[in-house]
């Protein structure tokens, strides 16, 4: 009997939460466990302060912040496999002019790149290129993240439909690579509404996997804090002291 792999490898992918990444300059999105081999580099902690429109102190501190670097699984010298880790918290303290009615907490990595290899494929002589697109039907937690300026940056974090796209090519044809500028890529990986007057999130082992980069990554984490009352909202942001991998 014959087994289409293939075909398995994309339901297991989209089962089991991996993200599905596509498009140029592809960064993925996981969680997952650390590997052999490893690069841990340790970030000190960091803060920003700030006084909102009615009164109130409101804060946002960066603890326990790591970044480590593993070889790539692809064993690709254009990838790179990371682990990040950290915990934000937001504080409001005072007394205000206005009651503070809640807020919203969100973390993420900012993702700096040189140059991108991705647009790739030129083909000439007698070939032609053709791209592909799959529709991967079952739900998945995914991040399509691209620099195509017809495909939205950021498709559905954690909440949409697995979706690969591919490039089939004719076997004539010489084949040269393209190398675009490269550009930053802000990723939200956790978002909570704050309810009370503090609030945290804490990341462990979160997988990001940079592709088709070519020279140094850099990963910044930052925490955005907003705060409201009836009157207005306030917001305030800290970053986490930038790693290169």
């Amino acid at each position: 009997m014959h087994v289409n792999h293939r075909s398995f490898l994309r339901r297991r992918l989209a089962r089991s939460g991996t993200a599905v990444a596509a498009g140029v300059a592809a960064l993925m999105l996981t969680v997952a466990a650390g590997s052999a081999g490893a690069n841990v580099q340790v970030q000190e902690p960091t803060s920003a302060q700030t006084v909102s429109f009615d009164g109130w102190n409101l804060s946002v501190n960066q603890t326990d912040q790591s970044i480590t670097s593993v070889p790539p699984l692809s064993g690709n010298q254009f990838t790179r496999d990371l682990f990040a880790s950290g915990r934000a918290l937001a504080t409001v303290s005072g007394n205000g002019t206005a009651p503070f009615t809640g807020g919203v907490l969100e973390v993420g990595y900012q993702i700096g790149y040189q140059a991108d290899v991705s647009n790739g494929a030129v083909i000439t002589g007698n070939a032609g290129i053709t791209p592909g697109a799959v529709y991967i039907p079952e739900r998945s937690e995914n991040l399509i993240l691209t620099a195509d300026p017809n495909i939205p940056p950021v498709v559905e974090l954690f909440t949409g439909e697995a979706l690969e796209l591919g490039v089939e090519t004719p076997i004539e044809g010489n084949i040269s690579t393209q190398i675009a500028p490269g550009t930053i890529a802000t990723v939200p990986v956790q978002k909570k509404e704050c309810k009370s007057t503090q609030c945290a999130i804490t990341l462990r082992n979160i997988h990001l996997e940079v592709n088709h980069a070519l020279g140094s990554v850099s990963v910044r984490s930052y925490a955005i804090f907003t705060a409201s009352t009836d009157v207005a909202d306030d917001v305030v942001v800290s970053y986490g002291p930038p790693v290169i991998v």
